[in-house]
């Protein structure tokens, strides 16, 4: 091939550079998809507990009417009224 029928070594590392940065934000929007699936992940896992703490709580709370009637607890003493 002659001189003619080729782009500038310029022309050419500018052509290589493109490309190399496209690469670069594929890889990355794979990584940022990719940390997305284990956010969600552990976001649902989060969820699911927050679900079987409000069942434990309520049957907790189920179990103190009970035990005790309607009745309202402090927290810090444990004192009732």
């Amino acid at each position: 091939m002659s001189e003619e029928n080729k782009v500038t070594q310029e022309e050419l590392d500018a052509l290589q550079a493109m490309r190399d940065e496209s690469d670069k934000y594929v890889i990355d929007l794979g990584r940022l998809s990719y940390q997305k699936t284990i956010i969600e992940s552990q976001e649902q896992n989060i969820k699911n507990n927050i679900v079987i703490l409000q069942q434990k709580e309520l049957e907790f709370s189920n179990n103190l009417v009970e035990k005790y009637g309607n009745i309202k607890v402090d927290l810090e003493t444990g004192s009732i009224y």
